[in-house]
């Protein structure tokens, strides 16, 4: 029951349609004040917050490895069910918004909506680093990072988990000075 109220609270945190696309705690929002703003700002930067890293610890608990299971077995198994799909869905993101840029209205329309890096240039004018940046690092489906990173810290679990073990007030600090710094 947790997980499913934890996947409805995602989805409506993601569902705020603001111009301020990127909420955090402080953000001081220029809308003018109506009832859809305040019913947004309330569910997605209020009342469903807790819900993303709730479902990021449950997502860790589950994708947690067996004692008893090779890390690299594990690591190549999340390779496929991770990070597989997270380049797909990537490369299509990245492919469908090349082709609704090539319609001039599209293109205006994506240009002021900017959604992330480069939003300026259409998606076909892109150098290679900045299509490898797209699609590898900022998807233009951004809900990717999720995947990304469960798959990043399902290959530094053994190093994690040995360092919590080793020194857990150190490594304590180490992830609070990351957190606290929008690392």
């Amino acid at each position: 029951a947790l997980w499913l109220l934890c996947m409805c609270m995602v989805v409506i945190v993601h569902a705020y349609n603001l111009p301020e696309r990127y909420l955090h705690p402080m953000t001081m929002v220029q809308e003018p004040f109506s009832l859809n703003a305040f019913v947004q700002l309330f569910l997605a930067n209020g009342f469903t917050r807790f819900g993303i890293p709730l479902f990021f610890m449950i997502s860790g608990y589950l994708n947690y490895p067996k004692p008893a299971t090779p890390h690299r077995l594990v690591a190549r198994k999340r390779f496929r069910t991770l990070f597989v799909p997270y380049l797909l869905w990537s490369a299509l993101g990245l492919l469908l918004y090349a082709l609704v840029q090539e319609n001039d209205f599209f293109l205006r329309v994506t240009q002021k909506a900017a959604l992330g890096s480069y939003s300026d240039i259409p998606v076909l004018h892109y150098t290679l680093p900045q299509l490898l940046h797209r699609w590898l690092v900022e998807p233009i489906p951004f809900q990717l990072w999720f995947l990304r990173c469960l798959f990043m810290y399902t290959l530094l679990t053994p190093w994690l988990l040995r360092g919590v073990k080793r020194a857990p007030w150190i490594m304590l600090s180490i992830f609070g000075l990351l957190w606290f710094g929008d690392i």
